[in-house]
């Protein structure tokens, strides 16, 4: 026999012999596995190729029936991930102890039970296989159980709280998204794959880029984690705020980041009301930059942050040169140095202290009096008011001046011609009365008559006359309040309007005290009479001038929101409609609508209409008016109003609105490229309404912004026109 038959006959018997001795490991193997009582399984290409007695007995199933189902089918874990995932981690090594599952048995009766799996790799009629025994869980310290629900739990949260967790893999590109993220989206579940092309697919192109950035930084190890807001695209071809917030968990032997787990936030509330929240404030920036009166606003601080031009104007001091400063600082540059000056000066410290300690402004409501000193050497008399506003930072002041020094030298020179009635008038101040029940004396200080305008000898003073001359919505409140101090009080203040010899209101403020003998009865009651006039009218005005800074800002917001509405991607009806309605609410008009020109300026149709309730709708009724006699009765005006119409207008058209029921109206004509398109009116049906002007003015704004959009609309139907 030659050399090389030998070798080849040696090689036969070697794997003859490798080949027997698999066959005895397998059978050794297998005996072994048969006499473990837990459950052990043979894994081979994520089927279960063999199963001692015990897995055979758990899953009610036979080893050949075993073969029949995925591995996925029969286990389910704990994690996201599925089994199979597992599997091939631990195939390969990488399962590190902290990522250890709990795997729940799906048997044939339907019933499961929770183990934890380990791993052996092994051969098996020669293939790579993994041996893999089932053990008991330990309930005492994890139960799987309380795993689900904690996980559950987990997830209602995130639902409830609109969060969704996400994980992506930097060297794969693998991304997994939590269903609740495409919920809050809009989208059922499953509709949309979770990957990193679906989800970037849903981000509005602008952030894109910022994006882009970010992986990159992380992947060269610049950041470890993110906190980003962006758009992403609803079901509905809207969009919606969200905050993507995580960090790095992972990375490889090189120290490079592998692995990025965090949560996804559903902010789009906080934020639209945060984009609101600056419109209104860049809105107030302009009412406080074009009022007349001189405004401070401070933050909770009493740091200056606003100064507005009227009282750079009052003040001769820039408005750089004070922001950021204390305001009492800056009033000590302005104020006189008298009493007065020093007294305003810690007014505003003790409002800001009792702020500080107690949340109250001691000086809301009222108005003060006091002088600054301009750098020219003029004195100027100023009223000044403080008033605190609460913000997300605290409670911070703001203040109103108003320059008053020409007004006063004119109420001087009227309090100098009645200077012998002032005097009176100053010497006794206050007007005291006295009544004894049981002498029957009666006193009235000789100001009680005074007060009212009247000489010594003209009226005698009795409390018969001074009811009589009581404002009747206050004589009820007076006599009951009266009854409950004969009954069981000892004191009472009562503010009250009294009719003055002129036929003018006074303001009185009136302190009254009862003394009753041992038996508690009654027996003498005083009391005092002092003019407020002034101070009731000035806090008057204040609440009047608050009630006006509210319209202005009310008027500032309808803007804002018919504009947001304007720029939307809905459809132009449905623009021009939801406009209308909130013209409707906020102005609460019987009827607000929208009438468009024919191109051929011969008719116009009502096309939009809003109808406040109990009016009848006219829209249907209002189809192509013919338009010459409006187009000469309107002319050029830029817009037409009358709350008389029979006698105002033209014959026909009269006619057609009072057959309406219409008893006012207000309309704006809308042009575009110097042609009158149509007309945006209000009428008002209940009565012959009367429009202020600064309404009139914000109407006349939000009807160009509705002509600009049918413009942007005609002008988009033009193109599309082209690009067909």
């Amino acid at each position: 026999m030659s050399l090389g038959k030998q070798n080849q006959e040696q090689h036969r018997k070697v794997l003859a012999l490798i080949r027997e001795n698999a066959k005895l490991i397998e059978a050794i193997l297998k005996m072994f596995i048969d006499g473990i009582s837990s459950p052990v399984l043979i894994l081979t290409d994520y089927k279960i190729v063999y199963a001692n007695p015990q897995a055979i007995k758990l899953f009610g199933y036979s080893t050949r029936a075993l073969r029949e189902h995925s591995i996925d089918d029969l286990f389910k874990t704990n994690k996201p991930q599925p089994f199979s995932s597992y599997v091939t981690k631990s195939n390969g090594f990488r399962t590190k102890p902290s990522e250890r599952i709990a795997v729940r048995i799906e048997n044939r009766s339907g019933s499961g039970k929770w183990y934890v799996p380990t791993f052996k790799r092994h051969q098996w009629k020669g293939k790579s296989s993994i041996v893999m025994s089932l053990n008991d869980l330990d309930l005492s310290n994890t139960n799987p159980e309380n795993i689900l629900k904690n996980e559950l739990r987990l997830q209602l949260a995130l639902k409830g709280s609109n969060q969704a967790v996400w994980d992506y893999n930097l060297k794969t590109g693998e991304l997994y998204l939590g269903k609740e993220y495409f919920s809050m989206l809009g989208y059922k579940p499953e509709e949309i794959k979770s990957s990193y092309d679906s989800w970037h697919k849903l981000i509005h192109s602008s952030f894109s880029t910022k994006l882009n950035g970010m992986i990159s930084r992380i992947a060269e190890g610049k950041e470890t984690s993110v906190n980003w807001e962006y758009l992403a695209r609803t079901k509905h071809d809207g969009y919606k705020w969200i905050m993507g917030i995580g960090r790095v968990v992972e990375w490889d032997y090189t120290g490079a980041p592998v692995r990025m787990v965090g949560i996804h936030m559903d902010i789009d509330d906080r934020k639209r009301l945060e984009i609101d929240r600056l419109d209104m404030w860049k809105t107030l920036q302009g009412f406080i930059r074009s009022s007349t009166d001189g405004l401070i606003l401070t933050d909770h601080k009493g740091l200056i942050i606003e100064w507005n031009a009227a009282l750079e104007r009052i003040s001769q001091l820039k408005r750089n040169s004070v922001i950021g400063k204390p305001l009492w600082e800056v009033q000590g540059l302005l104020l006189a140095s008298n009493e007065k000056g020093r007294e305003a000066i810690e007014r505003v410290r003790n409002a800001f202290t009792s702020l500080a300690h107690t949340g109250k402004n001691p000086w809301e409501g009222l108005i003060f009096e006091s002088q600054i000193l301009l750098a020219t050497g003029e004195i100027r008399t100023i009223q000044q008011s403080l008033f605190s506003i609460s913000t997300e930072t605290g409670i911070s002041i703001a203040a109103t001046l108003k320059d008053i020094t020409e007004s006063k030298t004119a109420l001087t020179k009227l309090e100098k011609s009645e200077e012998r009635l002032k005097l009176a008038v100053a010497a006794g101040n206050v007007a005291v009365w006295d009544l004894d029940f049981i002498t029957k004396e009666k006193y009235f200080s000789p100001l009680t008559f005074q007060l009212l305008g009247y000489m010594p000898w003209e009226i005698e003073p009795t409390v018969e006359m001074l009811e009589k001359h009581i404002h009747p919505d206050d004589k009820n409140r007076i006599r009951e309040s009266m009854e409950v101090l004969f009954e069981t009080g000892t004191s009472i203040d009562l503010v009250f309007k009294i009719k003055s010899k002129s036929g003018k209101y006074l303001w009185i403020e009136s302190h009254n005290r009862i003394f009753r003998n041992e038996s508690g009865a009654p027996v003498r009651i005083t009391g005092t009479f002092t003019d407020v006039t002034k101070q009731k009218e000035a806090e008057i005005e204040l609440i009047l001038h608050r009630e006006e800074l509210m319209k202005s800002l009310a008027q500032q917001e309808l803007l804002s929101r018919i504009s947001i509405i304007l720029n939307t991607n809905m459809p132009f009806s449905d623009k021009n409609q939801s406009v209308l309605t909130n013209l409707g609410q906020f102005t609460y008009a019987s009827r607000v609508y929208i009438f468009e020109n024919s191109d051929d300026l011969r008719f116009t149709t009502n096309t939009y209409e809003w109808c406040n309730t109990g009016i009848e709708p006219q829209k249907d009724s209002l189809k192509d008016i013919p338009l010459a006699p409006i187009l000469e009765w309107s002319k050029s005006s830029e817009y037409l109003f009358s709350n008389n119409i029979k006698k105002e207008l033209p014959t026909d058209i009269a006619e057609l609105m009072l057959r309406q029921g219409i008893q006012s109206f207000l309309i704006f004509p809308m042009w575009v490229e110097n042609k009158a398109i149509g007309y945006i009116g209000f009428d008002e049906c209940n009565y012959a309404r009367t429009w202020e002007r600064s309404e009139v003015e914000l109407l006349r704004t939000i009807a160009n912004l509705i002509a600009f959009s049918y413009e942007r609309e005609q002008i988009l139907q033009r193109t599309t026109q082209l690009d067909a």
